[in-house]
């Protein structure tokens, strides 16, 4: 449910294409699924870049959030 909430948010803010739902953890070791732009991964089809703010811009405000993006570790 929670797969189909994402990626309907994701379709409808454009970054779908180039976005990931992903499980990831913390420094302080808390999981949880975030929807990723990037990753380390090699393997993971992602860019190892920080995108720029226009490619996320509609999805941080359709989502209420402020700040910068964040990096955590993928599981």
């Amino acid at each position: 449910m929670i797969l189909l909430g994402s990626r309907d948010v994701m379709a409808r803010t454009g970054v779908l294409p180039y976005t990931s739902f992903r499980r990831v953890k913390t420094p302080k070791g808390k999981y949880f699924w975030c929807i990723a732009f990037a990753c380390n991964d090699p393997w993971e089809q992602l860019s190892t870049h920080v995108p720029p703010e226009e490619k996320y811009k509609a999805l941080k405000e359709a989502l209420g959030r402020e700040g910068p993006p964040r990096w955590y570790r993928a599981i």
